[in-house]
């Protein structure tokens, strides 16, 4: 056991000793980010199935072609009544491959979670 813990802290040491030069993130800062600090872009932006698709989305490979698929689904909170009411399944490039449930019963807002993971 000590074997295993003298290598992590021995890494410990090394992420202190090489820190960026730039200032540490501050959670209260809402100003422009320091020079010199890295941006994070996105990859791929994918519009999301306007009718079906809902704010919960989890990514997987849904039809064995080894690329990753979106599902993204929407609720239905009506009282102490809550279900999935739609779903749609998208390839990267927004292709829609299926569409399950009524969108017409849901919503596209955050409330509880949704039978998809």
């Amino acid at each position: 056991m000590t074997n295993r813990v003298l290598p992590l802290f021995c890494l410990a040491c090394l992420s202190v000793a090489t820190a960026p030069a730039f200032p540490a993130f501050d959670i209260t800062d809402t100003g422009a980010a320091p020079e010199g600090a890295p941006e994070i872009q996105p990859w791929r932006v994918v519009r999301l199935d306007p009718d079906h698709g809902g704010l919960w989305a989890v990514a997987g490979d849904l039809d064995g072609d080894g690329a990753a698929e979106i599902v993204s689904a929407e609720n239905f909170n009506e009282g102490d009544t809550h279900f999935t009411s739609a779903v749609a399944a998208q390839k990267l490039d927004g292709a829609v491959l299926w569409r399950w449930g009524r969108p017409d019963l849901g919503r596209k807002v955050w409330h509880h979670d949704v039978a998809c993971q």
